[in-house]
């Protein structure tokens, strides 16, 4: 049988996991409004995975998540990095043009 597919979830999730695309239809809901909170924060300029948590009032795992939907959309791209409060460097991403 073939699947229906307004039943698959636009989350990002493992297609033969059904865990994880339990998860994904929890999470539906905001999936939007946190990648319009990204987007809007991008557009402010080139910002690192933590300094976009911090400004959109996200999780970490959370951010990580739309942004890598975002690049596989083409909508979002590295663009260099920055040394951490830690010490690490972050790579920076923006909206592309």
């Amino acid at each position: 049988m073939q699947p229906d597919l307004f039943d698959t979830p636009s989350a990002p999730h493992q297609r033969r996991s059904a865990t994880s695309k339990a998860g994904a239809v929890f999470v539906q809901p905001r999936v939007g409004s946190q990648i319009d909170k990204i987007l809007k924060a991008l557009n402010d300029g080139p910002l690192t995975l933590p300094q976009l948590a911090d400004r959109c009032g996200l999780r970490l795992s959370s951010v990580c998540g739309r942004i890598g939907w975002l690049r596989q959309q083409g909508q979002v791209e590295k663009c260099g990095t920055q040394i951490g409060p830690c010490g690490i460097s972050n790579t920076l991403y923006r909206r592309c043009e």
